[in-house]
């Protein structure tokens, strides 16, 4: 029988690593009883980074009148850096509009160096069934002060996930978390390669066509192709594509090798995008998406209204009505019941709440419920419609 040698560097550590529960227990006695502190290095560096809440003030807007939109610069109340992110993350603001509370998001569309230097920038766009949208272009002005979250956001470029090359399609305002990715390969904060067809009715309508052209020409690994879809070929400007942002376009700019397709936009879009998607083969790992808003056949139909009984986490009841054809987040939203929200197509999951009694429709956009949820009757309220009175509690 062959024996085993222990050394006697081994024997101690064995000797100690018996021995740890007991020197534990002598420290733990003789520690004085005093509250444990708060105020280490690493919660303060967390706390700048990660904010329960910023307090923003803008600096300055700029008005595309054509594009019904406004560009907004934002520094942080009382100046210094801003909490890092990550380009094509968003930072979701929270404003009363009347007696409504409201809850939207927007991509920042600066460089993620320039959240360092003191400033963000978000692009606003009023659509024509927009209520926010129009409110804040009347009423954020210089020196406005704004009440924020974030930044937030998984739309971002993951290496050990995503290819090194990427095809981005724009529908309108969603060019502007792209912008912000060609901002961070232009600094040098990321590395891979860009192409970007940016779809609009018309050349009017892309506010950052210019910028996006500008930095391309000074950085090889990044590409832009308009798109018009409201301009016939003879019509168009040279430089630019005419139709829809489809699978003959996409096979067209596509790069060569390995890639992966990201699309932001709204709905219809999206749509377009997965059938795009499903017909070139790509593997589910390589699409990646951010949608905006309902779909026409997302939008439940419906008449007349319900009764909601609300249990606020405080203990405290409250009741409203709700139509049925609205979803309970616009249901809350008009009762001043603050909830927050991000995405308001049931993808992000941030305004979910748990229904205890009544009868509600799930639109199909909710894909993104734990099953879990499911289980349990929690729903994401930007995409959850009643159909009988409700009682619902929130976290």
């Amino acid at each position: 029988m062959k024996k085993i040698k222990i050394r006697p560097v081994w024997l101690l550590d064995v000797l100690s690593f018996s021995n740890r529960a007991k020197q534990r227990k002598k420290r733990i006695e003789k520690t004085k009883e005093a509250p444990v502190r708060a105020d280490y290095s690493i919660n303060r560096l967390a706390g700048e980074l990660h904010p329960e809440q910023l307090c923003l003030v803008v600096r300055d807007c700029v008005s595309f009148e054509e594009a019904q939109g406004t560009l907004f610069t934002l520094s942080r109340k009382g100046g210094g850096p801003l909490p890092v992110f990550e380009a094509g993350q968003y930072l979701t603001f929270t404003f009363a509009i009347g007696e409504s509370l409201l809850s939207r998001s927007y991509s920042i569309c600066s460089s993620p160096r320039e959240a360092r230097e003191g400033f963000y920038r978000i692009y606003v766009r009023e659509g024509p069934d927009s209520f926010a949208a129009g409110w804040i272009r009347k009423n954020w002005k210089s020196g406005a002060e704004l009440k924020a979250h974030g930044p937030n956001g998984t739309f971002t470029m993951r290496p050990l996930r995503d290819e090194k090359q990427i095809l981005a399609l724009a529908g309108g305002s969603g060019i502007t978390p792209f912008v912000s990715m060609a901002k961070a390969i232009r600094d040098g904060l990321a590395d891979f390669c860009l192409t970007i067809l940016y779809g609009a009715r018309t050349a009017a309508q892309m506010p950052f066509l210019g910028k996006l052209r500008e930095i391309s020409e000074k950085c090889p690994l990044i590409r832009v192709v308009p798109v018009l879809s409201d301009v016939r070929d003879h019509d168009a400007p040279d430089g630019f594509e005419t139709g829809w942002i489809g699978e003959d376009m996409v096979r067209k700019y596509m790069p060569q090798g390995p890639f992966s397709l990201f699309f932001y936009g709204p709905r219809p879009m999206y749509e377009l995008a997965c059938q795009t998607a499903g017909a070139l083969g790509l593997k589910r790992k390589n699409l990646r998406y951010e949608s905006f808003g309902l779909s026409s056949d997302d939008k439940a139909n419906g008449n007349g209204s319900c009764r909601v009984r609300v249990l606020l986490p405080d203990g405290e009841e409250l009741e409203l009505v709700a139509q049925r054809n609205e979803s309970l987040l616009v249901a809350f939203e008009r009762g001043g019941i603050a909830v927050r929200s991000g995405c308001r197509s049931g993808s992000c999951g941030f305004c979910r709440c748990r229904v205890l009694q009544g009868e509600y429709q799930i639109q199909e956009s909710e894909k993104a419920r734990r099953r879990a949820d499911s289980e349990h009757s929690y729903v994401h309220t930007c995409v959850c419609f009643p159909r009988t009175d409700l009682c619902v509690a929130l976290d």
